[in-house]
């Protein structure tokens, strides 16, 4: 994590930070980052918010959705009671510091781009502007 946050712009303490602490904020999204139980790998969890899944079209656009993302990326878009996250695993092995932080940053890029888009779909519905 310490290298893969140097190789996104960190500085030596704040990269020292995100290993301690497993959150580093990436294209404007909070990243979260455990090590998976079989200390093989990495789990991601990036916050869409409560609202991301608020009704039954979006579920199912996001069920949808999380099949192509499981596929293409090793992603899914979950709920947990609190929120809506992005959620990932990334195997290490073989992994170097730079793949590990372009796929952390191609994830939060990821996630934001969702949020702008239901930001952009709820604007457009409701006759408000967006930014």
């Amino acid at each position: 994590i310490r290298g893969a946050a140097l190789h996104l712009g960190a500085s030596p303490e704040q990269a020292v930070e995100a290993a301690r602490t497993g959150s580093l904020e990436l294209v404007g999204q909070r990243v979260g980052i455990v090590c998976d139980p079989d200390d093989e790998g990495l789990v991601l969890a990036i916050d869409l918010g409560d609202a991301f899944l608020d009704s039954a079209e979006r579920c199912r656009i996001a069920l949808a959705a999380s099949l192509e993302l499981i596929l293409q990326t090793g992603a899914a878009v979950g709920r947990t009671p609190q929120r809506c996250q992005l959620m990932a695993r990334c195997a290490l092995q073989g992994q170097s510091a730079a793949s590990l932080a372009a796929w952390l940053h191609g994830l939060a890029a990821l996630a934001a781009a969702y949020l702008d888009a239901a930001e952009i779909k709820y604007a457009v519905i409701n006759g408000s502007p967006t930014h």
